[in-house]
């Protein structure tokens, strides 16, 4: 959700409009790692007298390691917009060097980079990523104090309104 919200703050968007696409883009991007621990809870379900269930710690591994090629799968299975998927399938991967990037994928690495730096992950992010990030995504200073400022707002607005 966070993401989400990131995605449609006036900074981030060319022309400063919000967009439904991004908004879209922004909640499912992770969509994989919702498919993971749901299996994750489906076989400890199961196996719950002999399976030993999977640490936190190797669960975010796991999530990390297949959420995107299983949320592009997902995505694909949904017939979704054809750009969610291959945006989805780079948002982990800078696309620096390259002349023609779609702009919905630079603006999810954004929302996403400002989202985790706003404390909206599920693990601790290493900071030295998180400090290096803003350079290769073309974030200022500016914008990253708004944005990480605003997105917890955003959040509680939301717990607020649905309890």
């Amino acid at each position: 959700m966070a993401c989400a919200h990131a995605t449609q703050m006036s900074f981030l968007s060319p022309d400063g409009e919000a967009d439904e696409d991004l908004f879209s883009i922004g909640l499912l991007h992770d969509t994989g790692k919702l498919l993971l621990l749901q299996a994750a809870a489906d076989v400890a379900r199961r196996k719950a007298d002999r399976h030993t269930p999977a640490s936190e710690a190797e669960l975010i591994q796991l999530m990390d390691a297949h959420h995107v090629r299983l949320g592009v799968l997902l995505m694909q299975k949904m017939a979704c917009l054809e750009i969610y998927g291959k945006v989805v399938q780079r948002h982990h991967d800078p696309a620096t060097g390259e002349k023609e990037v779609p702009h919905q994928l630079k603006i999810l690495q954004q929302a996403n980079w400002l989202a985790k730096r706003a404390g909206f992950s599920l693990a601790p992010m290493d900071p030295e990523t998180l400090d290096t990030m803003p350079e290769a995504l073309a974030i200022d200073a500016t914008t990253r104090e708004k944005a990480v400022a605003e997105l917890p707002l955003h959040m509680e607005q939301l717990r607020y309104l649905f309890g």
